[in-house]
């Protein structure tokens, strides 16, 4: 697949700047690790930042981590859960999972915006993701670094 090109125009400022420290740690065409990145540089996202792993068999994404705002804002924790049993309908699933594997098949950012019914609570959000990323060995996706905030 070939990587896809963000329209920096539809990015929030935190977006932005999430990016631009992701692309600060490229090595040229490699990808960075999660290593890479200091626990002090992410303060600015860390309520909103996910962390997932890159499974195989079957093709699935798990949360190891969970921001706390997103966590408040969706009513439920993903961490040390899989992206197959998030509590959505299953046409808003298959797009999720389509999407992050687009993220890892093209080794590229991805940025989306979604407005959804939020199943547990009923009321409709709104939110804005961006996915990134990364690798042990700088080639091949191990991990997905993702922001995922609230817009109106």
């Amino acid at each position: 697949m070939r990587p896809e090109v963000l329209d920096r125009s539809k990015l929030s400022e935190p977006a932005l700047r999430l990016l631009a420290l992701w692309e600060s740690k490229r090595r040229g065409a490699r990808l960075p690790a999660e290593g890479d990145f200091t626990p002090a540089e992410m303060t600015p996202w860390l309520a909103w930042l996910v962390l997932l792993d890159v499974l195989a068999d079957p093709p699935d994404f798990r949360y190891r981590r969970t921001g706390a705002l997103i966590v408040s804002t969706t009513g439920h924790d993903m961490s040390g859960r899989r992206l197959s049993e998030m509590p959505v309908p299953a046409e808003v699933l298959a797009k999720f999972m389509a999407e992050h594997r687009a993220a890892v098949d093209t080794r590229s950012p991805r940025h989306d915006v979604h407005r959804l019914v939020n199943p547990l609570r009923g009321d409709t959000v709104a939110f804005e993701r961006l996915l990134l990323p990364l690798s042990e060995d700088g080639e091949k996706v191990t991990a997905l670094l993702g922001m995922r905030r609230g817009i109106t």
